[in-house]
């Protein structure tokens, strides 16, 4: 029991850590790059790694909750396996939501089969949770890629000029041009001189 307490206390903290650097705008923590591409790599440098690893965890975290065992706090339990599932969503990494589904049916498979260990209302309360986690995590996640686009599309909007239309580049002006053709004749004057006292 002190060993899966102490790997999901550690991977909570490593998931609190890289939610909040996700959605506060921060792609970098301390030496990690906690967000890869709009996609949660977390403390594994990679989201598809940092996936499995979440997952590991919320089966654990979600067989234990439903089977009416306590690792922390009950509020706590709660917490964390919504937190560590709202991670695996922010991943969007294909492997861990199937790896997820695979370990979800299995899990759900040995509940029944155990019936002693399942409790019905635990379990419709987790997976209705669980729904409307990732239905606000897909929402929140498209709202902040469009939110992302438009702001890189003023900058990209305000860094053009205002008398030059889309696509075309700023024409050089006549004093640019003037320099250009004098730099041009002294060096063909230079040239020559050269030429003429090789000769």
């Amino acid at each position: 029991v002190r060993i899966t307490r102490t790997f999901l206390i550690a991977v909570l903290a490593a998931t609190v850590v890289s939610v909040a650097a996700y959605w506060f705008g921060y792609d970098t923590v301390w030496v990690w790059s906690v967000v890869q591409s709009d996609r949660l790599a977390g403390t594994l440098l990679e989201a598809p790694p940092f996936g499995a690893l979440l997952v590991v965890a919320f089966l654990i975290q979600g067989t234990l909750l439903v089977a009416g065992v306590r690792i922390m706090a009950p509020a706590l339990d709660w917490l964390s396996c919504l937190l560590v599932f709202h991670a695996i969503c922010l991943t969007f990494a294909r492997a861990a939501w199937l790896g997820l589904g695979l370990g979800g049916a299995i899990v759900v498979l040995a509940l029944v089969h155990n019936r002693r260990a399942l409790r019905t209302q635990r379990v419709l309360l987790l997976v209705t949770v669980l729904i409307v986690t990732a239905a606000g995590t897909f929402a929140a996640g498209f709202h902040r890629q469009t939110v992302k686009g438009a702001t890189l599309a003023r900058a990209q909007q305000s860094q053009r000029p205002a008398d030059v239309r889309p696509g075309l580049t700023r024409l050089p002006s006549i004093e640019a041009l003037h320099r250009f053709v004098d730099e041009m004749f002294v060096r063909e004057r230079t040239a020559n001189i050269r030429y003429t006292q090789i000769v």
